[in-house]
């Protein structure tokens, strides 16, 4: 079926706890007794082939329960979900990740705020065409977004807070991720594994006050990387960790200089270095071991 929830910036549409009196009132009449809490409903889920969602100028809140054997998140794209957008709004509070998108489904969340406080993931994807476009995401002790196994596009997303602000893993994720804006995180960008054929696009994303800007544990001859820029952040590098995963070249287009941490170019892989490109040892434990080519 459909869903169509559209309010306007001066009457939005809320789904909140019926402990929550900022919005129409003391509706469980118990006074100050009980306040609303991450967790205090389950999910919102669109499910199906023929689930479509359109939620413009919607506040969803205070849901993700946990204490069921089922964990989901607050706001649940399902398997297949035909087409969900989300524009305007904020999704916030879960005791569980804020947004969950599974495979099968398209979906789209611009201009819109995505937080969680609980230590959960702000948006976890396992699969589907994912498109975030203008968002701010933050995630206090935990992953802004996560993708695993996943492809989304990030574009022009403003990333904070988080311990990890975007975590990418699994040999079939391949996302892109340009102009965003990664600010006051721990590590800003994580990549733990990435497809080895299909395109990883990461560019032009700047990077302020995280730690470590770009975190690579792996490098693929179908990734690019150009354009990143940063400053102030504790190590204004890109750290070059794990081993390659096919033939690399680590070019001069990006302002934060690259660092090894522990990096083996694999058997039948070559790491190019271009002409004037710096390099630097992280600490008294870092290497570089060449089993392929150099």
């Amino acid at each position: 079926g459909t869903l169509n929830a559209v309010g306007t910036a001066t009457d939005p549409i809320i789904f909140t706890s019926i402990k929550d009196d900022t919005y129409g009132g003391d509706t469980n009449n118990d006074g100050t007794t009980t306040t609303p809490a991450a967790g205090d409903w389950h999910y919102f889920e669109i499910y199906g082939s023929s689930a479509t969602a359109n939620l413009d100028y919607v506040t969803i809140q205070y849901g993700g329960y946990t204490g069921t054997s089922y964990d989901y998140g607050m706001f649940w794209i399902d398997d297949n979900a035909a087409s969900v957008t989300v524009d305007n709004s904020i999704l916030q509070e879960s005791q569980y990740y804020t947004v969950q998108i599974d495979t099968g489904s398209t979906s789209t969340i611009s201009n819109s705020t995505i937080s969680n406080t609980a230590g959960r993931y702000g948006i976890y994807i396992t699969g589907g065409t994912t498109t975030l476009d203008t968002n701010a995401i933050s995630a206090t002790s935990s992953y802004g977004v996560y993708a695993n196994n996943a492809s989304p596009t990030l574009t022009s997303n403003t990333i904070t807070g988080s311990t990890y602000g975007v975590v990418v893993s699994g040999t079939s994720s391949a996302p892109t991720i340009t102009d965003n804006t990664f600010t006051g995180n721990t590590d800003g960008l994580y990549v733990a594994s990435l497809s080895s054929t299909s395109p990883t696009i990461i560019t032009d994303n700047t990077f302020t006050g995280n730690t470590y800007p770009i975190w690579m544990g792996t490098l693929t001859s179908s990734l690019t990387l150009t354009g990143n820029t940063g400053g102030s952040n504790t190590y204004d590098v890109i750290l070059l960790t794990g081993s390659t995963a096919g033939d690399f070249t680590l070019n001069g287009d990006n302002d934060l200089l690259y660092a090894f941490s522990g990096l083996a170019v694999s058997s039948g892989n070559t790491l190019t270095i271009d002409p004037g490109v710096v390099v630097k040892f992280l600490s008294t434990s870092s290497n570089l071991a060449v089993v392929g080519t150099l």
